[in-house]
């Protein structure tokens, strides 16, 4: 059976990487890094197969392992069809909800891609975790290819972060106590400073130099 070599960040989808950073995380020994990365990708033990075919898999990965992943570019109200399903990217301030920007806080400090993004690509015709089955919508994003993934993650990190800067200067204007004003910059400064992490680790954490090894 012939297999078409992996050679592009954009033939990963996000569920892939996913699996691919637990490994590396998980799996101390090499060599099983290795037999598992190949797992992983292709669904087949590297074991089995004939060593020819085994080195064409290694080239392929480790031709594009050290560059950075280029992300796809993002607009609001981007549409992505996944397995049958339209899902919008809806950040609008009019329909985002307290909720969404609180779930998606918590998923970014676990670093969990897959809930982050069900946070802000909602399946058309819906408003968000109403009327759908959230485990299905995290299965097809699971499957969007990890350029696009990465993109999106950044759109809405800028977005969050220009808005909470605005609320920031909205509350130096006005005339509130000194105890209160302080209390709510403390507050947003801090979520600025998270956002501003999410920008920066997510695509470093998607450069496999931080994975220490090549196959």
């Amino acid at each position: 059976m012939k297999r078409d070599i992996i050679n592009s960040w954009k033939q990963l989808s996000l569920q892939q990487f996913t699996d691919l950073m637990s490994i590396q995380a998980g799996e101390k020994d090499a060599e099983e890094r290795s037999r598992k990365i190949i797992m992983c990708l292709y669904g087949v033990d590297p074991l089995e197969i004939p060593y020819t075919e085994f080195l064409a898999m290694v080239h392929g990965l480790n031709s594009f392992f050290d560059e950075p992943i280029t992300s796809e570019k993002v607009s609001a109200n981007a549409e992505y069809k996944i397995n049958g399903t339209v899902y919008v990217l809806d950040i609008a301030p009019a329909n985002f909800t307290t909720a969404q920007y609180i779930d998606f806080t918590n998923y970014s400090k676990r670093e969990s891609y897959v809930d982050m993004l069900s946070v802000v690509l909602i399946p058309q015709g819906h408003q968000y975790n109403d009327g759908y089955d959230m485990a299905k919508v995290k299965d097809d994003l699971g499957a969007m290819p990890v350029t696009e993934a990465v993109g999106i993650v950044h759109f809405f990190a800028t977005w969050s972060k220009a808005s909470i800067k605005t609320i920031l200067r909205f509350l130096t204007s006005r005339k509130m106590t000194k105890g209160m004003e302080t209390e709510k910059r403390k507050a947003l400064k801090g979520e600025v400073r998270h956002l501003s992490r999410i920008m920066a680790s997510f695509p470093s954490s998607l450069r496999t130099a931080s994975w220490r090894t090549r196959l």
